[in-house]
């Protein structure tokens, strides 16, 4: 499993760097004990064990706190104009204290 924080290559991220493989790899043990479950249970029983799988994948899913594709897009976005309007106002003060340092020398 990955747990890069700047992991962005899957539709869905979370905060500790998750993406969507990672999720669909932690998914497909679930998938092949349902499977199998299925192969040697009877069918209502069969039904039942997956739809516990699946409630069980989607409450763990729910836990880890992930964030859409978009959301992360929109948050980068955020930052990336974030930073640029810090540098423009770190040059304006690099500037300021260049002028007031002009008028204090005699």
């Amino acid at each position: 499993m990955h747990l890069t924080g700047a992991r962005v290559a899957g539709a869905v991220t979370g905060k500790m760097g998750f993406d969507i493989q990672d999720i669909r790899d932690m998914t497909v043990p679930f998938k092949k004990i349902a499977e199998s479950l299925s192969e040697v249970l009877p069918v209502d029983l069969a039904d039942d064990v997956k739809k516990n799988v699946r409630a069980m994948v989607q409450s763990s899913l729910e836990k880890m706190d992930l964030v859409t594709r978009e959301e992360l897009e929109v948050q980068e976005k955020v930052l990336a104009r974030t930073r640029s309007q810090l540098e423009v106002l770190q040059q304006r003060v690099t500037e300021l204290e260049d002028a007031l340092k002009r008028s204090a020398d005699p």
